[in-house]
């Protein structure tokens, strides 16, 4: 079998991460694109338990709007916890699972703070936009939330919860 390797021109570096390994096998990359998997999975529980909420009750707008991200936080965040523990970060130490579940809820719980504060400002005080139907603002608000915490939950969660054993350890 013929091999042919090219090294060092501009584009040998294309498929790597940069760090020598090829960015499909990056184990970063690949635990922050598991990371996006569970997430997309959250958000779409989240947007079906808020609208099941919202079409059940026919609460539209004000502060049980807020409530009701409290509610599917909380319903959320469990099943997240199992998914990211089981899967996303599975290197993690696992004798410490209660205490990462005590530190993955005040990770969580903080972006929830912020989120809910994200979205009672855009939907309780700005309110919807001329046009654009209560219902339909509630869910662009909750993706501005889905924004800000993707990143913060995902820096938290690697450095304070699913931290691997030895890393940053308590002493």
């Amino acid at each position: 079998m013929l091999r042919i390797v090219v090294q060092d021109t501009p584009f040998s570096k294309w498929h790597t991460s940069g760090m020598g390994e090829p960015f499909f096998k990056n184990t970063q990359v690949i635990q922050f694109v598991k990371y996006c998997l569970v997430g997309g999975f959250n958000v779409l529980m989240n947007a079906v338990i808020l609208n099941t909420l919202i079409f059940t009750t026919g609460i539209q707008e004000g502060p049980m709007l807020t409530f009701f991200i409290l509610i599917t936080f909380s319903i959320v965040v469990t099943q997240s916890f199992f998914l990211n523990v089981f899967w996303t970060f599975r290197e993690s130490a696992h004798a410490e699972r209660r205490s990462q579940y005590v530190r993955f809820i005040a990770v969580s719980g903080t972006s929830a703070l912020v989120s809910a504060a994200l979205f009672h400002a855009l939907v309780v005080m700005l309110g919807a936009p001329f046009g654009i139907h209560k219902i339909i603002w509630a869910n662009i608000a909750l993706l501005c939330t889905v924004l800000v915490s993707l990143c913060g939950n995902f820096v938290g969660y690697k450095l304070f919860v699913f931290r691997a054993p030895g890393v940053m350890s308590e002493k």
